[in-house]
């Protein structure tokens, strides 16, 4: 069977400029052609007119090799005039270096210019990762695949033909770019178990696949990144820039001068870091040894700055989430690279959302994300020299969970891949998007007021209103907005919790003010600035605004039973939320700091901080698997003795033999990791009774874990995963 596609002549006037300008359309992207995995399969054959007449569309479908017959209205991706002889070639995809015996057939094509070209050269089974530009009119998209693992493919993006493919060493490795040797780089961190030892950077011939590692021994963690014009890579960790070479050698280039610094980027001889104050962030730019301060946040505004170039242009962000609008909004400064004069202060978003930007073009995307499902769910195109969006927003289909973009330099063309869901499997696809071919006329709003944004929309109750002395004071001092009464809103918790006013059962104002007091001196216990991390971006492209902290006097569940909640922590609406019950605050808090733990966690996995990998799980019984089950977890008796509370109680122990501080651990990485920073918040004496106790042995908890080897290897990994992000495991700097 055949795919025909019906093209309105309208839609496609509209994608090259030509129809009135005061109508707004979209140009979907929906099934499109593409090429069946396995060899010989039918290679798309193309044809349609910018005249609007219905033409037929052929193509392998991606899911069994068959056709299938489908009807369009709107503008598809790879439906415009596309001429020229079409023909076929096999590729042999390699194995770092070697021959593997997958091949791939397809179709190299002559295309005119059109806003959307979709790309039958790579559908391929797999969750996209990343996509880069591969010089000379190419795209390498890297995909995992269903063992973990991850595969570059290499596409020629003038004739839409797969060039070739090759397994990456790691399944860790971000893409830094391809170099002048026509050589892919990538990035990943390296040691054992317990020790961190440096950033490793991988060279991969885009011809042969074939791999050389070269490690950059660093007593602190390196983020990379790679400076195209200058064919450099450079890695930059707090207050100092290296730049690396290829014997494993790198030096200083420069140092801030700032304390507690990160650096943000670097493009076209400038410098740009982050300077964090109590009274907010200062973004410096500097270049030939001058600074020049070009962005600053006025205390009351506690929210996120980010900063991207986009060709000529800075893009200087900061997002929100604003309870009235229910989204976050995200306001954007757009000024000179080099003069820093202003160019335009406007509303960039409303929603959430990814930014894509390149240093070798003025325009960008912004890729709009669904709240609810995080899919993502449409790319527009805008000029940061005109500060003008384009009209026609191009719409994804439904099931597009991940979009990576990247700018081809040769070819001036934005290269898109797309992941899509499908049942329990995924999908990944590439199109080409022409910024030329956009209607880029349209304005932005303006600024949106974050003065009038307020963390809640609920007020507090006016006995308890004095007790915003103590919550202001916290928000200065760390960083985290506390919520306390009737600011605890009922929506919006995960797993159907609902979260129970104290303001609502009645409770004191005298009581509340000794726990938030609690509160307060427990969050000053962690390091200077330890919270303000926490403003980043998530791992679906999301701006977070920081750490709530919820004081509820209950944790309940909508459908009645389940297990009683202490505490609960949570990723929604651009924030890192915990919430801990009232009655768990006091004493030695460790339920507060097992969640704040959790948050933490949420915070490193974001940043692209792995945890739980096999180096985690060495330190698991022999064939162990979690239980993912909260509410029944104690029935798994076959861990009881593997757990350092229960063993407490039965006299002697062999030290070799306890994998978890106690039965909670068997539910999941994420609980075995916080019961186990927990545990550095405790006394030992909370480990047994009477004589067995095993208080009576160890001065501290921290002289305890340490008497177990993989109780031990576990916080250790823990420490170097911490390093990575903060520069010290927190728990270590703390007075415990």
């Amino acid at each position: 069977m055949k795919k025909t596609v019906s093209i309105l002549a309208a839609a496609l006037l509209l994608l090259t400029g030509c129809a009135d300008s005061s109508s707004v359309t979209t140009a979907d992207l929906t099934d499109s052609a593409a090429l069946a995995e396995s060899t010989g399969s039918e290679a798309a054959d193309t044809t349609a007119a910018a005249t609007g007449s219905e033409d037929t569309v052929t193509a392998a479908d991606p899911a069994d090799g068959t056709a299938a017959s489908v009807q369009q209205t709107e503008a598809v991706p790879g439906t415009s005039a596309e001429n020229g002889q079409t023909g076929t070639q096999t590729v042999t995809t390699a194995v770092n270096g070697g021959q593997s015996s997958e091949s791939v057939t397809t179709s190299p094509k002559t295309q005119t210019k059109q806003l959307i070209r979709d790309l039958s050269a790579l559908s391929v089974k797999g969750n996209l990762c990343t996509v880069t530009d591969g010089r000379n009119g190419r795209a390498v998209v890297g995909c995992s695949n269903d063992g973990g693992g991850m595969t570059a493919y290499v596409i020629d993006t003038a004739a839409d033909r797969l060039v070739t493919s090759f397994k990456l060493k790691y399944n860790c490795e971000e893409f830094l770019g391809v170099s002048k040797q026509n050589e892919l780089i990538t990035q990943r961190d390296f040691g054992q178990y317990d020790t961190f030892e440096g950033t490793e950077l991988v060279y991969y011939d885009l011809t042969t696949g074939k791999a050389q590692a070269v490690n950059y021994k660093t007593s602190i963690y390196a983020f990379a990144q790679y400076e195209k014009k200058t064919d450099t890579v450079y890695g930059y960790s707090r207050d100092t820039l290296y730049t690396f070479s290829r014997d494993g050698s790198f030096r200083t280039a420069a140092n801030s001068s700032y304390s507690d610094v990160g650096f943000c980027c670097f493009a076209d001889g400038i410098i740009f870091d982050k300077e964090y104050g109590a009274a907010g962030n200062t973004i410096h730019a500097r270049q030939s040894g001058k600074t020049k301060d070009i962005w600053s946040i006025e205390e009351s505004q506690t929210y996120p700055v980010e900063l991207t170039v986009s060709g000529s242009a800075m893009l200087i962000t900061k997002t929100a989430y604003v309870e009235a609008k229910g989204c976050s909004v995200t306001n954007a400064v757009i000024s000179d690279l080099h003069s820093g004069s202003l160019r335009a202060e406007c509303k960039l978003t409303e929603g959430a959302y990814s930014l894509f930007t390149a240093q070798d073009s003025d325009t960008a995307l912004i890729a709009a994300v669904d709240s609810d499902s995080w899919n993502t769910k449409s790319l527009t195109l805008f000029d940061t020299k005109t500060c003008k969006r384009a009209k026609n927003e191009i719409s994804l289909k439904a099931n597009t969970f991940a979009v990576q973009c990247c700018m081809l330099k040769d070819s001036g063309l934005w290269a898109a891949a797309v992941s899509e869901s499908s049942g329990s499997s995924a999908r990944t696809r590439m199109f080409l998007i022409d910024p030329t071919q956009a209607d880029i006329t349209c304005s932005f709003d303006k600024l949106y007021d974050f003065s009038m944004a307020s963390v809640s929309t609920k007020a507090l109750g006016k006995e308890l209103e004095p007790l915003h002395e103590i919550t202001e004071r916290i928000l200065k001092n760390t960083g985290v907005h506390v919520l306390i009464g009737n600011e605890i809103f009922t929506d919006g918790y995960p797993n159907n919790f609902i979260l129970t006013s104290c303001e609502e059962e009645g409770y004191g104002v005298n009581a509340y003010r000794d726990k938030l007091l609690a509160i307060e001196k427990e969050l000053n216990r962690y390091p200077k600035d330890f919270f303000r991390k926490y403003v980043c971006t998530s791992r679906s492209g999301a701006a977070m605004n920081g750490l709530r902290v919820f004081v509820p006097i209950d944790i309940t569940n909508k459908q009645g039973g389940g297990i009683a909640a202490g505490g609960i922590t949570w990723q929604s609406e651009g924030w890192y939320n915990v919430a801990v019950r009232i009655d768990m605050i006091g004493g030695n808090n460790t339920p507060l700091h097992h969640e704040l733990w959790h948050s933490a966690d949420y915070v490193l996995q974001d940043a692209g901080i792995d945890i739980y990998d096999a180096k985690w799980n060495a330190h698991n019984p022999n064939g162990f698997t979690y239980t993912a089950n909260y509410e029944e977890y104690f029935k798994h008796t076959e861990y009881a003795k593997q757990n350092l509370k229960d063993a407490a109680f039965k006299g002697a122990i062999d030290a070799d033999e306890i994998s978890f501080v106690r039965d909670y651990g068997i539910v999941s990485g994420m609980e075995d990791s916080a019961i186990l920073i927990e545990a550095m918040f405790d006394t030992p004496w909370h480990f047994g009774s009477g004589d067995t106790c095993l208080g009576y042995k160890y001065k501290n908890t921290r002289e305890m874990i340490a008497a177990f080897p993989h109780l031990q290897g576990k916080l250790d990994l823990l420490a170097a995963a911490a390093k990575k992000l903060w520069g010290y495991a927190y728990w270590e700097q703390m007075s415990l």
